[in-house]
């Protein structure tokens, strides 16, 4: 008997710090996807919908190559044009080249990464997205020049937790 009361406090503080903060959102890329020439194209499945005036830490993971030796863009963005506040680094690149951009600014968030051959490469991206207003939180990617190929790997994560 003492040990299920003492079950069923934890559980109730459990459920009181759930409710409070929200459940992480876990988005994985389940299958490769190609994204062609220079069009902004949605990743498919890198999304997360956030909730208005609360804080999220934003962490995402693209793997990723391409079908010719030229420049990639990421872009960090929203289903609307509400000033939500992205404070962390976009880093991308491969062991020939890296680029990484700090932010503290609405969105969207962007980064070039410069031509550095066709092997494989990782993007990260690492934040705090403050929120006025409620959207969905989504990655894009394009391609430097036509006829390009980024080939978006599975595995590759975004992921939002709400922390405030």
């Amino acid at each position: 008997s003492v040990l299920s009361q003492a079950h069923s406090v934890l559980s109730q503080a459990h459920s009181v710090l759930s409710a409070g903060l929200g459940a992480a959102q876990m988005k994985v890329v389940g299958n490769a996807q190609v994204i062609s020439g220079t069009t902004t194209t949605k990743i498919s499945g890198l999304s997360a919908v956030l909730a208005a005036g609360a804080t999220y830490e934003v962490v995402g993971r693209i793997l990723h190559n391409i079908s010719v030796a030229s420049g990639v863009h990421f872009n960090v963005s929203g289903t609307t044009s509400a000033l939500s506040t992205f404070v962390g680094v976009i880093k991308g690149g491969s062991n020939v080249s890296v680029q990484t951009v700090e932010y503290a600014q609405n969105f969207p968030w962007s980064i070039s990464i410069p031509a550095g051959g066709t092997s494989a490469y990782l993007t990260q991206i690492d934040g705090i997205v403050k929120t006025s207003a409620g959207f969905t939180l989504e990655v894009f990617a394009w391609a430097s020049a036509a006829g390009q190929d980024i080939n978006i790997k599975p595995g590759s994560f975004l992921r939002a937790f709400k922390i405030a």
